[in-house]
């Protein structure tokens, strides 16, 4: 990005989403209320039940509370595809973002591969995570990064 302005790092500092929260919880809760009317066995409801609910908690904790360790809370974008992602534990994580990340109006989905693995990270930004200068800018860079590969 050829602008001084953007080339200062993008610091975003991550709080828990309420409306997340809420997404995830009705749609695990929808899963399970479209599970009911099913003819299963008993059995079979129930263990699909509780798979839902063991679902419903490492989401809501990972992504939209972000209380496990390995939660993401802070991203450093340094320069047009280098990050720094720190984790609850402190853990700093270096990453490339990938070109399959998302952008939608309330909701960004940011891919990356990190460095020196072959592990990828997914971080989930909805509009109530961040506050709202952040993510405007946010969303203005990836713009600019995606216009910018594709000519």
């Amino acid at each position: 990005m050829s602008s001084k302005k953007y080339a200062t790092p993008l610091v975003i500092e991550l709080k828990p989403s309420v409306f997340f929260l809420t997404l995830l919880s009705l749609l695990h809760l929808g899963g399970i209320a479209a599970l009911l009317p099913l003819a299963l066995p008993l059995l079979i409801q129930t263990l699909v039940i509780i798979i839902v609910l063991i679902s419903l908690y490492y989401n809501l904790s990972l992504h939209s509370l972000l209380r496990f360790n390995q939660s993401i809370n802070a991203l450093c974008w340094f320069d047009d595809n280098e990050w720094q992602l720190t984790q609850r534990d402190g853990n700093k994580l270096h990453a490339l973002l990938t070109m399959n990340s998302y952008l939608y109006p309330q909701l960004t989905i940011l891919n990356f591969n990190l460095l020196g693995s072959k592990k990828t990270r997914t971080v989930i930004i909805f509009f109530d995570a961040i506050d709202e200068n952040t993510f405007r800018q946010l969303r203005v860079r990836l713009r600019l990064l995606q216009s910018k590969t594709r000519h």
